[in-house]
């Protein structure tokens, strides 16, 4: 592994604890989410600012090496306004560097899918950003795709599949961002569907939006440890989409999951590695 190499995780507010339990010799680079964005100020609001001090002293621990990073929730219709601090970082963040066990606010950005009516500044994101966090993921959702299952990561495309990993990244390099930049995100969590009838129980089934239970929310997410305790209570048998979009999915009765395990979380950083030469992680 390279020492400019990037293996990220991400640790959420709400999950419990202080990340005490999370092997941080895994990583080079721990998120921790989130604190709010007020775009006409440039200030954000954390929801708990001790937790997050003490977060970046918890885990590296076991890590003395690992970067903590401020992860900052952005609404869509405020992404634009949220370029410029980006690029620039506002005074606000001055706070969080004068404490020493603080989490660090680094050059990187998280980047989505592009819209059509939507393009990225590649030149000042090449110029000013140390690295990007894809977000390959959420092409399909139970509430952008609500009447059939579909693959949410997918890959690669095919004649149904469009939105995919792979064309991200293509369109970013071929935009003139340099692969070196981009680091491949990958999901720790799937979307349940309600399907119509418990079989046919295929990508593209009929469905009624997001699935419903204990686990899952009310827009079908499903966290991964989530995902295993629900294969496993039902004996579900997992199975594979095509290898263009390198996800797997598991149902019982007319619920339906579509996630990356451990299989296609493999083939996906092999195809990456294989297909784009250069990428940071």
């Amino acid at each position: 592994m390279n020492q400019n190499d990037v293996k990220a995780g991400y640790w959420v507010h709400h999950k419990e604890g202080e990340g005490p339990k999370i092997d941080a010799k895994l990583f080079t680079h721990l998120f921790r989410g989130y604190v709010d964005f007020e775009s006409q100020s440039y200030q954000v609001t954390f929801l708990d600012q001790d937790t997050f001090k003490k977060f970046s002293s918890t885990v590296k621990r076991s890590n003395l090496n690992l970067k903590t990073l401020l992860s900052i929730r952005v609404e869509h219709e405020k992404a634009e306004s949220f370029a410029t601090p980006i690029l620039v970082p506002p005074s606000s963040i001055s706070p969080l560097r004068q404490q020493k066990e603080a989490l660090i606010y680094s050059g990187f950005a998280n980047l989505r899918h592009q819209k059509h009516d939507f393009q990225y500044p590649i030149d000042a994101i090449q110029k000013s950003v140390d690295w990007v966090n894809l977000i390959c993921y959420d092409y399909y959702t139970p509430t952008n795709c609500i009447t059939e299952t579909a693959p949410s990561s997918a890959f690669s495309h095919s004649a149904t599949v469009i939105p995919c990993a792979s064309t991200d990244i293509k369109e970013l390099i071929g935009s003139g961002l340099a692969a070196e930049k981009i680091v491949l995100g990958i999901p720790f969590y799937g979307w349940a569907w309600r399907l119509k009838d418990p079989k046919p129980n295929r990508v593209f089934s009929a469905t009624q939006g997001a699935a419903e239970g204990p686990d899952i929310s009310g827009d079908g997410r499903v966290d991964y440890l989530n995902v295993k305790k629900f294969v496993d209570s039902h004996g579900c048998c997992i199975k594979n989409s095509s290898m263009n979009w390198v996800v797997e999915y598991a149902n019982f009765d007319v619920t339906w999951i579509a996630y990356n395990g451990e299989g296609p979380i493999v083939s996906k950083i092999f195809k990456a590695k294989n297909n784009f030469s250069g990428l940071r992680g």
